[in-house]
């Protein structure tokens, strides 16, 4: 499981309000962020979800919002989640299980 969630892939792009935002590879700084706001270890992260041990929304914006952190340090996780609505949900998550799995 953290092979696949370690591959190195260029990252996927996602369009939030017209823009386009680069997300950041798998990395040390995304593996402590999903470590921080999980409180788990990166590898266990798909158990987590999948247990539903965590609100799937809520974990979704979360997600984003930590692979857009590195290139983004200025948005926060509640402008980014104004940006997200029922129109571009499935192709943002979409992108994010991508990098997530090295799709």
């Amino acid at each position: 499981m953290a092979k696949e969630l370690t591959k190195k892939e260029k990252p996927g792009t996602i369009k939030l309000g017209g823009k386009e935002y680069e997300l950041s590879p798998i990395n040390i700084n995304v593996m402590g962020y999903v470590e921080e706001e999980f409180d788990c270890n990166f590898s266990e992260l798909q158990k987590v979800l999948v247990n539903g041990k965590v609100k799937e929304m809520n974990a979704v914006r979360t997600l984003i919002h930590i692979l857009l952190r590195d290139n983004y340090p200025d948005l926060t996780i509640n402008e980014m989640g104004k940006l997200i609505g029922m129109d571009n949900l499935k192709e943002v998550s979409d992108a994010v299980v991508k990098v997530l799995t090295g799709g």
